[in-house]
């Protein structure tokens, strides 16, 4: 593992993160937080040897690196505390959620400190810097081994393209292999970037605008170019892109659905939703929630009252809890952004719109199969 001189100074992150790491596969990968910069969330994968194999390489994926002097110092912190047995420590992969350069700065920095890096992906359409692996929607990423620990043996790696924050934004599903291990579920990690976040969603720069290599450029003016409300429309387009896909094929297999039953959209999904955390690029969590109870801003405050008291009570909690841990001095400040897909349904305001709209269009078929589409 590089370090480089300033990787072994002391760290100073924006957020106590030492503590928190979150089990993919028991005794195999494991997934740790890394602040940068102001507010920014990097993302450290690591998968061990198996018990009973003689290797002792542990190989690992680094998610989003904007400041690659931060990264290598909390990636060395994290290997004395959690990984002191494993000298040989290899990075050999780099995942880049999009473009900009919050998250991409420290490839170059990165990719020249470490030795076993030889991997970076980003959107096809994306540009990422050093990007020597372009992904499109849908495809599957090879994980990286040394000798017998093979990480492709225990997880998975799917790209969701979402297209709105920037035109190649890419969220990255890590799963386990269920059957790996007796009694675990399919769980599903999330790794979004700045196209999702805890209580809303990225600004949709490069969603509401042609540009010169559209297809429809040509027949346009400076006034048609400018597509009023993709932005919002593009935003919970992607969420519904992760919604629909997060759970993975292998639970849609184990809990079928009935399309005769009366479903609730939240109880046919709140299984598999409980499995599916999100890990966003950036805490922002406290100053989102903020806003939905702000009513001086448009489409966020207030509205409280055509929604259950549950759902008020929901994000009100998640507003103080995280409103308090991020006030707390520096060095005691726990990060917040991480949440399940469960939650989000409640607090997210995107999630909530959505669920609304998708009720209304169940119960619109529903009356159409009942009383429209009968014989006569």
């Amino acid at each position: 593992m590089g370090g480089g001189g300033k990787g072994n100074k002391k760290v100073k992150g924006h957020s106590r993160t030492i503590e928190q790491r979150f089990q993919l596969a028991p005794g195999r990968v494991y997934v740790h937080p890394i602040p940068q910069l102001l507010d920014n969330i990097g993302y450290l994968i690591v998968c061990l040897p198996p018990p009973s194999s003689k290797c002792s390489a542990v190989v690992a994926i680094f998610i989003d690196c904007g400041d690659a002097n931060e990264s290598i110092a909390e990636i060395n912190h994290i290997r004395e505390v959690y990984y002191p047995n494993h000298p040989n420590f290899e990075l050999q992969t780099l995942l880049c959620t999009h473009k900009h350069h919050d998250h991409t700065a420290g490839n170059r920095q990165l990719l020249k400190e470490e030795p076993a890096l030889s991997d970076i992906y980003g959107g096809a359409i994306e540009n990422v810097p050093y990007c020597n692996m372009p992904v499109k929607n849908g495809e599957s990423i090879v994980l990286p081994s040394s000798g017998e620990n093979d990480m492709n043996d225990v997880a998975s790696v799917e790209c969701i393209a979402v297209p709105s924050h920037t035109r190649g934004s890419v969220v990255y599903a890590l799963r386990n292999k269920g059957k790996t291990t007796e009694n675990t579920p399919i769980v599903t990690y999330l790794f979004t970037g700045d196209a999702l976040f805890s209580g809303g969603a990225g600004v949709p720069f490069e969603a509401d605008l042609e540009y010169p290599g559209d297809r429809d450029w040509k027949k346009k003016n400076e006034h048609s170019r400018i597509k009023a409300r993709a932005g919002v429309n593009s935003i919970e387009r992607c969420f519904v892109e992760v919604l629909v896909r997060s759970s993975g094929e292998e639970f849609l297999k184990e809990k079928p659905f009935d399309h005769d039953d009366d479903v609730d959209f939240h109880d046919f999904y709140s299984t598999a939703n409980r499995r599916v955390l999100l890990f966003p690029g950036h805490e922002y969590t406290s100053d989102l929630m903020k806003r939905q109870f702000d009513p001086s801003v448009p489409n966020e405050g207030g509205g409280w009252t055509r929604l259950p008291p549950s759902i008020f009570f929901d994000a009100a909690s998640r507003y103080f809890v995280t409103t308090h841990r991020r006030t707390v001095p520096k060095a005691q400040r726990i990060m917040t952004a991480f949440t399940s897909l469960e939650s989000e349904l409640r607090i997210n305001p995107h999630m909530r719109s959505l669920k609304r709209r998708g009720e209304h269009l169940l119960h619109a078929v529903r009356l159409w199969h009942n009383y429209g589409a009968r014989e006569k």
